[in-house]
């Protein structure tokens, strides 16, 4: 790719293929977490009023976010912008899991994180909406104890298939 960018998802677009046909260009580079922020689903989405995910900036320690990176065009930045709408992008310095091979790979890329007036605490996500971040959280191989604890967030709902 000549200009290339990396975006960090957490939430529907962990599902590759959801964010392919959002991004064409996307390309998996692996596995990383957003330190000191919580897992929610309380940014009201602009279409449906619904829960959609957060990477909520708490501070604490022992709170973290895990998340895959994409490799993407840089040219379509601008197209995943208006998708995401409720939200504002922010660069973080990530560290990629290594999954036991040498050296540690750094990187910066783009996080999309709530505005303050899109953030509704009460809401839950869609069956649908929670389908794509279960599967691609399973097809990322992220820890089965982080998967149920998505289940749990978003009230223990059962997703059906995607529309």
């Amino acid at each position: 790719m000549k200009s290339e960018t990396f975006v960090f998802a957490y939430g529907s677009n962990l599902d590759e293929e959801r964010m392919s046909r959002r991004v064409p260009s996307t390309l998996p580079v692996g596995r990383s977490r957003l330190s000191r922020h919580d897992l929610r689903f309380h940014v009201r989405g602009t279409i449906d009023g619904t829960g959609k995910a957060d990477a909520f900036r708490t501070g604490d320690p022992d709170h973290e976010v895990l998340g895959v990176v994409y490799r993407i065009a840089s040219a379509e930045l601008s197209t995943l912008d208006e998708i995401e709408g409720g939200y504002r992008r922010l660069r973080h310095t990530l560290t990629l899991d290594q999954d036991g091979g040498p050296g540690v790979r750094t990187l910066d890329a783009w996080a999309y994180h709530s505005l303050p007036e899109t953030v509704q605490p009460d809401l839950l996500p869609l069956d649908w909406y929670l389908g794509h971040v279960l599967r691609g959280a399973r097809a990322h191989g992220f820890p089965v104890g982080y998967v149920d604890r998505i289940r749990q967030l978003a009230g223990g709902l059962q997703p059906r298939g995607a529309p």
